[in-house]
């Protein structure tokens, strides 16, 4: 029986986040996504274990929109992280769910890194590094 307990522990999150919680991200995130002039698709999800899964196609593949839709990306995680400190790590796809060109992560720790300034901006140069080390993680997938 304490076995039974122990490993029931093991498989619950500590601090999980609420369905409603991981409805108001996943809509916010996704709205946000699809508003950037860089991306044509976009689409958030929160697993079981409160990670942040995001699948995102850049409107073209020049360097300036990959860089600009990763960066956003990156912002919509970090602002969900400061807001719902119980979200995880960040699993970014390139594609759609069908259709997987690459796969890139974030570590939640990463994301703590970036500060935020008295106006509630996060700090650019913090973020800018972040996107950086979610870039450098780029797995071709097909």
């Amino acid at each position: 029986m304490a076995a039974l307990l122990i490993v029931g522990t093991l498989f619950t999150p500590a601090t999980a986040l609420t369905d409603d919680e991981k409805t108001i991200v996943e809509v916010v995130g996704t709205k946000t996504l699809m508003d950037i002039d860089s991306i044509t698709f976009a689409l958030v999800e929160i697993d079981y274990g409160n990670t942040m899964n995001m699948w995102f196609v850049p409107k073209s593949s020049d360097e300036d929109t990959l860089i600009n839709s990763i960066g956003s990306t990156v912002g919509v995680y970090v602002g969900a992280c400061k807001s719902y400190p119980d979200i995880s790590d960040l699993n970014l796809m390139v594609g759609t769910k069908s259709t997987v060109a690459g796969k890139m992560y974030c570590k939640r720790a990463w994301a703590d890194e970036v500060s935020q300034n008295t106006d509630g901006s996060y700090n650019t140069n913090e973020m800018g590094l972040v996107a950086l080390r979610v870039l450098g993680t780029f797995k071709k997938t097909s």
